[in-house]
């Protein structure tokens, strides 16, 4: 297709660009074709009657794409994929438009062979009149569907990256205006849409300001966008710390999903659910806002034992009557004996924080983290269950505490020498050596950050990582309770318990940037007592002195 029949096919786009009611003759052929891309992508089967239900749910998607200046900065990877997905390398030093290309044209196949209606909004209008900024999969007649494909393939590979500005709030807007009519037809009908953001993250308004101002302005039309029957998908090209944190943070106010790409990815649900290989299939259900709510919760925390027992029923079981998976509850030996049966039918997956081919599930690791305090989990009705897309997050209630004596000032005493948080992970304290309990902040501050019997050395930034949970109450009453502790994501000791070298300095790296993010002097409270602001201060002047030693 040339130019003129770009231009011409764009304006055919128009007459139709406010027509919300996408045909939908060819849903049940994309029905069936749901199966072939989850075989493709080396996804169970059984995971078939999961991913129908989400997709018979999901009206529409509109990809929202940043077209910026921004996005030619050649700091991002792409896939470089072998036969049958057994090994994925990076191939580094791309742009991030061009990672995003390659995310998108996996999608719109995807689009096109399960007739899925998708809507690519670009946040800046090209330069080039050619170049449509809105354009169309499975919208319109689907005699035009290789058209669509085109237009869609030729606009990633031909526009010109040099607009310096970014105003997502501004789409963000337009697209609410867009859907808030449909709104009440959608709920009406049990649907949604997915609205996938893909951007560098850092906005402007639509004259090139950038500042507080500007980010206010992006928050207010999200809060607003997310009041609608949508799910937001943020899938970011970038590693920036401060953007990463800024979406990471949006991710914990509104119902949405924030993905980095595939290796980041994996690391961050490794650091929480270890027993998980997260494989490519699983990556690109979330990237098309097919997964459910559970498989977006694993980048956010440990699984329990009740929703790792959901989890491989939707994955691994669906409708299937001739699976078999015990409740763990019930008896979790029995529920690991079916999980291997399962696993043996399943190909192996690449993994990508082993840099090797793993099966879905680490039956090890699951033992060694659940198996004996499994009854302390509760008990359910068991027998089969139907697994359903939506899990419960009830946070615990602590009562507070009364405020116990005052601390000395805090003249915190770095004894020792942080060189001794070394890059290789210290295994788990021997259980001869045990401390007395301690008597005030101070000492319970020093059992967490020092290495017992002597308190000279430092102990290792992973074990200093996972254990700041100790330090909060209900455990430490030596501090009065405070909501911003719930806020802390708590990291699995298994994540750290088999990695070394440049494996185990990745993880640090992401769990690091992840608590100095809570522990940030700009992001605590500003309610905090006296014994709360020396609690945070000493946890991110220890975590930031093991930091220099252990990753610089």
């Amino acid at each position: 297709m040339n130019r003129r029949e770009l231009s011409e096919f764009t304006s055919s786009m128009k007459s139709c660009a406010m027509d919300f009611n996408p045909r939908r003759s060819l849903v049940h052929k994309g029905e069936r074709n749901l199966q072939h891309y989850l075989d493709s992508l080396g996804l169970p089967l059984g995971l078939l009657t999961t991913v129908h239900d989400v997709y018979n749910a999901m009206d529409s998607r509109i990809w929202v794409v940043e077209n910026s200046y921004a996005m030619g900065k050649r700091d991002s990877h792409k896939m470089k994929l072998s036969a049958n997905f057994e090994r994925i390398s990076k191939e580094d030093g791309v742009s991030r438009w061009s990672e995003l290309a390659q995310c998108v044209d996996f999608h719109s196949k995807m689009a096109a062979r399960c007739w899925m209606p998708t809507r690519f909004w670009l946040v800046n209008k090209p330069d080039d009149p050619s170049i449509p900024q809105k354009f169309g999969l499975c919208w319109g007649d689907p005699n035009e569907l290789t058209s669509e494909l085109s237009i869609a393939k030729q606009v990633f590979s031909n526009i010109s990256l040099d607009q310096t500005t970014n105003p997502l709030a501004s789409q963000i807007k337009r697209i609410e205006k867009y859907l808030s009519s449909e709104a009440p037809k959608l709920s009406a009908k049990g649907k949604f849409v997915a609205v996938v953001v893909c951007t560098q993250g850092v906005p402007t308004d639509e004259g090139g300001n950038r500042g507080s101002a500007v980010v206010k302005e992006l928050y207010k039309s999200l809060i607003s966008l997310a009041k609608l029957p949508v799910k937001i998908v943020f899938r970011l090209c970038t590693d920036n710390d401060q953007v990463v944190d800024f979406f990471n943070t949006l991710d914990a106010k509104l119902d949405c999903d924030v993905l980095d790409d595939f290796w980041g990815e994996a690391m961050e649900v490794y650091l929480h659910n270890p027993w998980l290989t997260y494989g490519i299939g699983l990556h690109r259900l979330r990237e098309a806002g097919l997964a459910t709510e559970l498989m977006d919760e694993l980048d956010e925390k440990a699984l329990n034992m009740s929703q790792i027992h959901q989890f491989c029923l939707e994955f691994f079981v669906g409708g299937s009557l001739d699976i078999d998976l015990c409740n763990p509850l019930d008896d979790f030996e029995a529920f690991v004996q079916d999980l291997e049966q399962i696993l043996r039918r399943e190909k192996p997956q690449f993994n990508p924080v082993k840099n090797k081919l793993s099966h879905w599930i680490d039956v090890v690791k699951l033992k060694a983290m659940y198996g004996r305090g499994a009854s302390s989990y509760g008990r359910s009705s068991g027998g089969r269950q139907r697994a359903t897309v939506r899990v419960s997050n009830v946070m615990p209630h602590n009562p507070n505490r009364g405020p116990p004596p005052p601390p000395p000032p805090p003249t915190y005493k770095r004894s020792g020498s942080a060189a001794s948080s070394s890059s290789e992970p210290s295994r788990r304290p021997s259980k001869t050596q045990t401390p007395s309990p301690p008597t005030n902040l101070q000492e319970a501050l020093q059992q967490w950050s020092h290495q017992f019997p002597g308190y000279k050395a430092l102990h290792p930034l992973e074990v200093l990582l996972v254990k700041v949970p100790t330090l909060f109450p209900p455990t430490n009453t030596m501090v009065e309770n405070h909501e911003y502790y719930f806020k802390w994501k708590e990291f699995s000791e298994d994540a750290f318990s088999d990695s070394s070298g440049d494996e185990l300095k990745e993880l640090l790296k992401r769990a690091n940037r992840k608590a100095k993010f809570f522990l940030h002097p700009d992001k605590l409270p500003n309610d905090l007592t006296e014994n709360q602001k020396f609690l945070f201060k000493t946890i991110w002047d220890v975590i930031s002195e093991s930091e220099a030693a252990t990753l610089s």
